[in-house]
């Protein structure tokens, strides 16, 4: 009887102490309920681009705007789309680590009610009070006696916290079944909303082709649109390189800059000269080779002497073409490699006037706020793009193009100072200095803020002009002195 207590399997290891309640549940409602409110918000975006206006006219400058509206709101769908994937994708792991977890929960709820099982027989060979008596007062020493007296009533406290212990692992069981059913509905719910959303963007392309098959059928007037919107976009670029260049000159550092623009304008200058001599050079060889051919086939009739030495004419006039070709494409080369230095001494020449406000600004890369107040559509985006649907129509976009509801107001985007104020085609500009940054604000109704205004980010620049639809539009351009930039990898979405 005396190893009874070190020998049974339920009272060899220590008694744990009943776990307590589990905040994983708590956790996973809080990780459905952010991915909920961030689906919710982008859902909201798309709502309200919904609302904007479209036009319910059948010219080519409308169904262009109607085009670019519904594929930046294609793009939107698909970008929520791809979220409710991601966030499915993060419940599916989240569903697979909770059915480990309660398999883990389980295996050890079953080895409890083992242990639980064999402690109960046990209890029942040795029921009665007697037993326990006749066990306590059969020992041969008091030490043995007082041994067995606290055997008996750990066991009895062992077998209440094993009672406890079962209860828990059950009631851990059950949130944790709860809690995998609420993910797998989650999951569930968001796979419908997949489905319709897809059902919605398939809808909105339809829509798209809809306006791509009638622009088709009026190539003419489209062509004539797209020539005129390049004209005005060259235009426009050729203003704001003219007031950026005038923006530099007029800085503190000016006269250091002008002394490396002067320098630099030289030396592409004396390479352009050189590229003049050598195309001189070229088209001379050109007329000279043209000459000994004619020479070759004009001795074809005369003596073996006359044609060799035809032929030997013919030969150098072509050497020296292609060596003067050459010499022309090296001194090309030269002019590019002058050009591309001199703008960069001149970039590090205003980089140098600006580096403290450079560095704060490129530290907001990605955070910059939107330049429009309220609900957007980005419906043109920055470099060389196809329009949706329109096989041969690439367009050039200098910035980005943000169509919002009607009223919207202009804001800047970062501290600074404002250059230029003018007006384009019927509409007004701004150029807002930041350093050696520079934010480019096109198709303004009206402004209030004039030249040499000090501005801080956020703050109200104007009101944005229309599109012609009843919707505002905003082109929006940023730069680094000369050096076009891609706004959207600057902007907060």
């Amino acid at each position: 009887m005396l190893c009874l207590a070190s020998s049974h399997p339920a009272m060899s290891q220590n008694t744990p102490a009943p776990t307590s309640k589990s905040a994983t549940a708590t956790k996973s409602a809080k990780k459905i309920k952010e991915l909920q409110e961030k689906r919710d918000g982008l859902q909201q975006k798309i709502s309200q681009q919904e609302a904007l206006l479209r036009s319910t006219k059948k010219d080519v400058r409308s169904q262009l705007n109607d085009l670019a509206l519904i594929t930046g709101q294609i793009d939107e769908r698909k970008n929520y789309i791809h979220t409710i994937e991601g966030d499915v994708n993060i419940l599916t792991a989240d569903i697979a680590d909770l059915q480990k977890q309660l398999d883990i929960l389980e295996e050890k709820l079953k080895e409890r009610k083992h242990r639980y099982e064999q402690s109960v027989k046990y209890m029942y060979r040795n029921r009665t009070v007697q037993d326990k008596l006749m066990f306590i007062f059969s020992a041969k020493s008091f030490s043995q006696l007082y041994r067995r007296m606290r055997y008996v009533r750990e066991y009895a406290v062992y077998q209440r916290a094993q009672g406890e212990i079962i209860a828990e692992k059950e009631r851990q069981i059950l949130e944790k079944r709860s809690e995998l059913l609420n993910v797998k509905g989650a999951k569930d719910n968001l796979l419908q909303q997949g489905v319709h959303e897809q059902k919605v963007l398939e809808g909105k392309q339809m829509e798209q082709r809809k306006i791509v098959d009638d622009l088709k059928k009026k190539q003419k007037s489209l062509q004539k649109e797209l020539n005129n919107q390049k004209k005005d976009a060259t235009a426009l670029d050729a203003q704001i390189e003219k007031l950026i260049e005038k923006a530099i000159t007029n800085s503190s550092n000016s006269e250091k800059i002008a002394a490396v623009k002067k320098k630099g304008k030289a030396k592409t200058a004396a390479a352009k000269a050189k590229v003049t001599e050598k195309e001189k050079k070229v088209a001379a060889a050109k007329k000279a080779e043209a000459t000994a051919k004619a020479k070759v086939q004009a001795a074809a009739k005369k003596s073996a002497t006359e044609r060799a030495a035809a032929a030997k004419e013919a030969k150098k006039a072509a050497a020296e073409k292609k060596k003067a070709e050459e010499e022309a494409l090296a001194a090309e080369e030269e002019a590019k490699k002058a050009a591309e230095e001199a703008k960069r001494l001149l970039d590090e020449a205003v980089d140098k006037d600006n580096a403290e406000f450079n560095a704060k600004f490129e530290r907001c890369k990605g955070s910059l706020p939107m330049p429009i107040t309220g609900t957007y559509v980005i419906v043109s985006h920055f470099g060389q793009y196809k329009v949706e649907g329109l096989k041969d129509v690439v367009l050039d976009s200098k910035g980005i193009g943000i169509k919002g509801a009607a009223g919207a107001s202009v804001r800047c985007v970062y501290d600074g100072e404002v250059t230029a104020v003018f007006t384009f085609n019927g509409t007004i500009s701004v150029l807002v200095r930041h350093g050696s940054y520079i934010s480019f604000y096109n198709n303004l109704a009206s402004v209030s803020v004039s030249r040499g205004t000090k501005i801080k980010a956020r703050e109200i620049i104007g009101k944005v002009g229309s599109d012609g639809d009843g919707n505002s539009f905003l082109n929006f351009q940023l730069r680094k002195e000369t050096t076009k930039l891609n706004p959207e990898q600057w902007l907060a979405r």
